[in-house]
């Protein structure tokens, strides 16, 4: 959660200290991540991407052109959902016409 959605769960309340503890630092989510995506690509990319230099990967991906890459169209579906920076849905009250879905491809 942001610093700001936690303070806003306390409203009314006089912040003390908010603080960033180690094992919530940056470093921690960035490993978890690339741990988490090795492990979700298929063993014949895992070493492609494992060799990536920092520098690569930001180059490769600096105009977000990930959806045609095999590194990002192979990595698993689970993996994507669980880190991905953001999601959305689509739904309908039931017994309501489902919109145009073309607009939001699933």
């Amino acid at each position: 959660m942001t610093h700001t959605g936690l303070a806003n769960l306390f409203p009314g309340m006089e912040i003390k200290k908010l603080d960033v503890p180690s094992y919530l630092h940056p470093m921690a989510a960035i490993n978890w991540i690339m741990n988490s995506y090795t492990a979700g690509l298929p063993e014949h990319l895992r070493k492609q991407f494992l060799s990536l230099t920092i520098e690569d990967l930001l180059a490769t991906f600096a105009n977000q052109n990930y959806v045609d890459h095999p590194l990002c169209r192979e990595l698993s579906p689970a993996m994507q959902l669980g880190l991905a920076c953001g999601t959305f849905i689509h739904a309908v009250k039931p017994g309501q016409a489902a919109a145009p879905t073309e607009y939001f491809p699933l």
